[in-house]
């Protein structure tokens, strides 16, 4: 059996641990996994942590000149760093002539990295943008129903999560998401599919109720800008889409927190001068949030829902097909050990070990991921997808 070496970018973090973890627990080739970071005391806990034989650490400056020959052993890159990196990792994958994904890209970014088609062509490697759960699986979730479609018309993505955790620290504020994106979320108009075209709305808006299951029951979703619309409308296109859209609901406290903060201008990007000292209001936000300890549960009980809503017709009916990614009451946040987080990279990049994905170029999970078997791996690490289908 051919043995891999994969490199991990960002792999001390919270998404770079836990893909090693599900790594470690699902896949059979590994010859190495090198853990990428530039902070030297993660790096000795993971090592620590994990103890394993496959498991080498590497502080690395990913962004410096002696990356490349720091790295060019490496078969998959797998980018766990946040989306800004994105287009400067592909670089270094081009460059140590290896393959590479990555989590998302916030649109903008992912359309930047689909013009690299061409070189990774050229360079015989595969690039998948967008790999994790969303986007990621609701990319694939999308493709699994307009498959079993002649044609579709449309697409909805709605996400949610509901916490029900009790923290030691009543004051505390916990944060699931990546704050820095989340700014982004609140401040960047949304895209929107609508009538055959690509159009833009305020970001944080359109909540309006939609019940989903229990626990999460009747909530308000928001337009938030994100990946899927990058790509989808363009997969798509032959069947024939006019909608596609995207809207989460965030746990109510985390919103109103993020509506008092763009209220406040301080998920704003564009740098203000401080004592003489120009920093983006948004970057502060992201640095204080960040060196907080994080909140500490003697038993979390996070939930989440990713809901796919594929509107077609077959054989001269409409079809409408609902697909739910559901974590229910239990997701383990600490280190490691948050297995729907980040098993969709992991299954992505074996599958491109293995060759099961062998197309060359720069693509988005549903043009190259097989869906049927994307779901067996993922009931596998029992985590599966409920899927009903209706008909007019």
């Amino acid at each position: 059996m051919k043995t891999t070496r994969f490199a991990i970018i960002g792999g001390a973090g919270y998404t770079g641990t836990t893909t090693i973890k599900d790594l470690l627990d699902t896949c059979q080739s590994i010859d190495k996994i090198i853990v990428v970071d530039y902070d030297l005391k993660k790096l000795e806990y993971v090592k620590e942590s994990f103890n394993s034989e496959y498991i080498e650490t590497r502080k690395i400056d990913i962004l410096s000149e002696n990356a490349v020959n720091e790295l060019n052993d490496v078969d998959i890159l797998i980018n766990c760093t946040p989306y800004r990196l994105n287009l400067k990792i592909m670089n270094l994958a081009l460059a140590i002539k290896s393959h590479y994904l990555d989590m998302g890209g916030l649109f903008y970014m992912t359309q930047k990295q689909l013009t690299m088609n061409e070189k990774f062509a050229s360079a015989n490697l595969t690039a998948i943008a967008g790999m994790g759960m969303a986007p990621g699986t609701t990319n694939i979730m999308a493709r699994y129903a307009a498959d079993r479609m002649e044609t579709v018309d449309e697409v909805h993505i709605k996400v949610a999560f509901y916490d029900q955790t009790v923290y030691e620290d009543k004051n505390a504020f916990p944060v699931s998401h990546a704050i820095g994106t989340t700014c982004q979320e609140f401040e960047y108009p949304a895209a929107v599919f609508t009538n055959g075209k690509m159009d833009f709305v305020e970001p944080a808006s359109g909540g309006n109720e939609y019940e989903f299951p229990e626990p999460f029951n009747i909530r308000r979703p928001i337009y938030v800008l994100h990946s899927e619309l990058a790509t989808l409308p363009e997969s798509l296109k032959s069947k024939g889409i006019k909608e596609v859209s995207f809207k989460l609901a965030f746990n109510e406290r985390f919103e109103k927190g993020m509506r008092f903060l763009k209220a406040m201008n301080l998920t704003s990007s564009e740098p203000i001068e401080i004592n003489g000292v120009k920093i983006s209001p948004a970057n502060f936000v992201e640095k204080v949030v960040m060196s907080r300890p994080r909140p500490i549960s003697r038993e979390p009980k996070k939930s989440e829902i990713k809901r796919v809503i594929v509107k077609g017709t077959k054989d001269n009916k409409n079809i409408t097909w609902i697909m739910d990614y559901l974590s229910l009451k239990g997701v383990q946040w600490e280190k490691g050990k948050d297995k729907n987080v980040c098993s969709p990279i992991s299954i992505a990049a074996q599958m491109v070990a293995n060759e099961e994905i062998s197309q060359r170029g720069v693509f988005p999970p549903e043009s190259v991921v097989n869906p049927d078997r994307y779901l067996e791996e993922l009931a596998k690490r029992k985590t599966p997808i409920s899927i009903s289908k209706h008909t007019d």
